[in-house]
Parts: structure tokens; C-alpha cells; sequence
């Protein structure tokens, strides 16, 4: 499930019907680190992940990953049970908009002031076989109090040599574009980690940024050589609509033929001082009209790059930082009148810094702007999800402030439990090509400025 997009209203830009008030259950899943790692590995939580709990990356976590989640050879794991790879994850919050909503984001809620238990997750994760790991999620919506597969992620992986330097091989066999990166900047991993469903959608988002995630099956094979070069290729095709409904989702996107995917970074630095640039992409061809033979083609390209340090008083800082953008050629969906013009563009800029001090205290700052052709067809007007200009262009930032009481070697029943609180703030310049009636009936774009205080525990 989607986690970035800071909704429940899924608003990717995908053409006709689907361009605005799509609705999949739990749009915002957290990025975790859940204990199961930790019981097989015999380590604790921190050493793989920035203040105690998922699900920032460290150095050594990125290795893990990479690794076939500890599959591989050199990697020790002294929990072998059934039981030590399972585990479980919980997330609620409360939700306040400075604005109320013109109607309940969800039947049986409240226009403002909700709260929720977002969602209850359990998690096949860890070495399954020598040289095969897996992080495989199930998730019940506590919004949609439904069931289904979300994010899933099975890797092989090998260690070889070239000579004299050092390499990981591997493949993952996964269902959302990304969500087998091992950097902080990827949509499917990146900042805010948890975010509130009943908030109200941006109007666009690039497809990489969820527009396939649980719709698709995808086989990519990637290098991590000497410890810095990362290359990774492969390709995405949906599955059947019968599939799909055995896992409890509904087809919302159909792809035509194969949609490829790369990956290329460069890693330098240890795990005092490490970070990261690079690039990725995917190119994909949708029918917007499941039963006809044209499509729309989407093309995303990004850029992105990291940089983490270890300060004194065990405090550790990270930034990280992506661009992607998008090109759109809507042939099938222009030819329908779905939309206005057939061709277009979009952009989005994600930046984010946290600190982390003694493991337990966190503040994070993103911000974040979205921008992108004019078209009234894909962002018509719409009373609080709509763009009384035609456009998406949105802007803000986020704050956070968290506490992990428990999530360290030294903590209560570590590490099979494992607690953060949190209080987000969310702040908008603009929203869907305006900064005041974005939507044509009279709301602004601080109206939709949110207080989301949460629970997310992991056992």
C-alpha cells in the first residue's frame, strides 16, 4: 500500500477516471522495521535502522537488504523458527484539518477530528533458505476494515567475487515499483514514514509514487559491487483481475505488456559518515479502459541522493533528498475526452532532515512541491479534492517529532516490543495550482493544514 501520498483519497495522475478521488483502502502504509529481523539476527534494532525503529536505513541496514534480508552466507542467524519470522504491526492516530471537510473523507467518520486504527499488519519477513529472504506484508484496514496483500518483497541473493572486489547478486521478486530500493528516497521508503489516511489528497502525484504498487508483479535483478556501485534492472506486468481478488485488492490499473524498471547508485562513505547519489526510472503503458487496446504512456525518471552521520551522545542525522519527472503521452485516454490535452508533464521534489538523539528522540523536516501541466479533464474542480485551475501544483512541509521509549538493546522485552509516538504537522503553500480557492468552491490551501498524533507499535 501507497504511504506517500499523505491520504486516503489515492490521487495519482493516471488518466480519466482514475485522475482524481481514486479510492484504495490504506493509501498510507508506514515503512518498518519489524522485530523478526532483529530475533534471527541476534542484533538489535538500531543497528540497521536511525533511532531505534524503522524505517530509516543505516549503512549496515542497506547491507541487510541487500543481502536477501541476512540470506546470505556471511550473515549469522541465530533464530531459525517458524516464529522468529513472524511479526506483527499496529498504527492509530487522531487527524485534525484547520478546516473541516465538505463531507466525511469515508463513511462512518467525521468531517474533522477522527481517529482511527489506521491499520493492523503481520509480516512474513527474514531468511527463509540459504541464499533466499523475503518481507512479505498482509495488512487489515482499520478505515476500510478490509484485508489484503500489501507490499511484498522476496529476494535471491549470492555473494561473489570479481577478482579481488567483493559483490552481492540478487533478484526480488516484488509488487511495488521501488519498494525494493534500499535508500530512504524511493516513494515506496520515503519521508513522512507514517501518515494519516483521513486527511484530504493532492490532485497528482507521479506513477512511481504508488500509481502500481499492489497491482503488479515484478522480477528485477541487481548488483551491489565493492560495497558502492548499485545497478539494478527489470520489468512490471499487472496481475489478472482473479489474482488480484484472491489477495483481496481490486484491479485499478492495467498494464500493457511490460513496464521496465532500473535502478543505478553510487554509495560512498562508512557507517560513521556514508551517503548516496543516483538515478531511476520506470516507462509504463496503462489502458485506461481495461475492455479497449489503447494506452496512455507514462515515462518517470528520478534523481536522489543521501547523506547520514553519526554525532556524539549516539545522535545520528540524515538527509535525503529526490526529483522525479514525469512525461505523460495520453493517447487513449484523449481519444475518450477523459482528458484535455493529450500530452503533459509533471514534477515532484521531496527534501527531508531528522536527527535522532540517544536512539529514543527524533525531529524530522520535509518539504515538499509538486508541479505539472495545465489540464482540466485530469484535475477538474471539486469541492476540497479538486483544482479550480486545471493544474496540480502543490506545496508545503512536514514536521514530526517522535519518542521511541521502546525499540533499543536495553528496552523492555526487546526486541519484541517496539513503540513510537508522534506528533505531525502538515503546512501548505499551495494546493492543486492555487495558494487560496484552489477548488473552486471556496477553500484554501491552509485550510487543509493537518495535526496528525499517532501510535505505531511493532511486536
Amino acid at each position: 500500500m501507497a504511504k506517500n501520498n499523505y491520504v486516503f483519497r489515492k490521487s495519482v495522475v493516471l488518466g480519466g477516471p482514475l485522475s482524481l478521488g481514486l479510492f484504495l483502502f490504506g493509501a498510507v502504509t508506514p515503512a518498518l522495521a519489524v522485530p523478526s529481523f532483529s530475533r534471527q539476527t541476534g542484533e538489535e534494532c538500531s543497528a540497521c535502522h536511525v533511532g531505534g525503529f524503522g524505517p530509516q536505513l543505516t549503512q549496515h541496514g542497506r547491507a541487510f537488504k541487500l543481502a536477501g534480508y541476512g540470506a546470505t552466507a556471511s550473515w549469522t542467524t541465530p533464530g531459525n523458527s517458524l516464529k522468529d519470522r513472524i511479526s506483527a504491526m499496529a498504527v492509530a492516530n487522531y487527524v485534525h484539518t484547520k478546516k473541516d471537510q465538505t463531507d466525511p473523507p469515508v463513511s462512518g467518520f467525521n468531517r474533522n477530528d477522527n481517529v482511527a486504527l489506521q491499520e493492523v499488519s503481520g509480516f512474513l519477513a527474514g531468511k527463509l533458505a540459504p541464499g533466499v529472504g523475503a518481507f512479505v506484508q498482509a495488512t487489515w484496514s482499520g478505515i476500510e476494515e478490509a484485508a489484503s496483500l500489501d507490499n511484498a518483497d522476496i529476494r535471491l541473493a549470492r555473494e561473489v567475487k570479481f577478482g579481488d572486489t567483493d559483490a552481492i547478486v540478487g533478484m526480488s521478486l516484488n509488487n511495488n515499483p521501488g519498494v525494493q530500493d534500499p535508500w530512504n528516497t524511493a516513494p515506496a521508503w520515503s519521508f513522512p514514514y507514517t501518515s494519516a489516511d483521513l486527511g484530504v489528497g493532492r490532485a497528482g502525484s507521479p506513477l512511481l509514487a504508488g500509481g502500481l504498487e499492489q497491482q503488479v508483479v515484478g522480477a528485477t535483478g541487481y548488483i551491489w559491487l565493492d560495497d558502492h556501485v548499485y545497478a539494478e534492472l527489470g520489468g512490471y506486468r499487472s496481475l489478472s483481475n482473479n489474482a488480484l481478488g484472491n489477495l483481496g485488492l481490486s484491479q485499478d490499473v492495467l498494464v500493457s505488456g511490460t513496464a521496465p524498471y532500473g535502478r543505478l547508485a553510487y554509495g560512498f562513505g562508512d557507517g560513521a559518515r556514508n551517503g548516496s547519489i543516483g538515478i531511476f526510472g520506470l516507462d509504463a503503458k496503462l489502458k485506461p479502459d481495461f475492455s479497449a487496446g489503447g494506452t496512455d504512456h507514462y515515462t518517470d525518471i528520478g534523481v536522489d541522493g543521501t547523506f547520514q552521520m553519526k554525532l556524539p551522545g549516539k545522535a545520528v542525522a540524515s538527509v535525503n533528498a529526490a526529483y522525479i519527472h514525469e512525461d505523460r503521452t495520453m493517447g487513449a485516454s484523449f481519444l475518450a475526452g477523459d482528458v484535455a490535452k493529450k500530452s503533459g508533464s509533471l514534477e515532484s521534489l521531496n527534501l527531508d532532515g531528522s536527527y535522532y538523539w540517544d536512539r529514543h528522540y527524533g525531529f524530522t523536516v520535509g518539504l515538499f512541491k509538486t508541479s505539472g501541466s495545465t489540464d482540466s479533464g485530469l484535475f477538474p474542480a471539486e469541492a476540497d479534492f479538486g483544482s479550480r485551475t486545471g493544474r496540480p501544483d502543490s506545496a508545503g512541509y512536514n514536521l514530526q517529532f517522535d519518542w521511541t521509549p521502546f525499540g533499543q538493546e536495553e528496552s523492555w522485552a526487546a526486541p519484541n516490543a517496539n513503540l513510537r509516538l508522534g506528533v505531525q504537522y502538515t503546512g501548505y503553500s499551495q494546493f492543486n495550482g492555487a495558494d487560496s480557492n484552489y477548488d473552486g468552491f471556496g477553500r484554501n490551501a491552509a485550510d487543509n493544514d493537518t495535526v496528525s498524533v499517532f501510535v505505531w507499535t511493532a511486536f
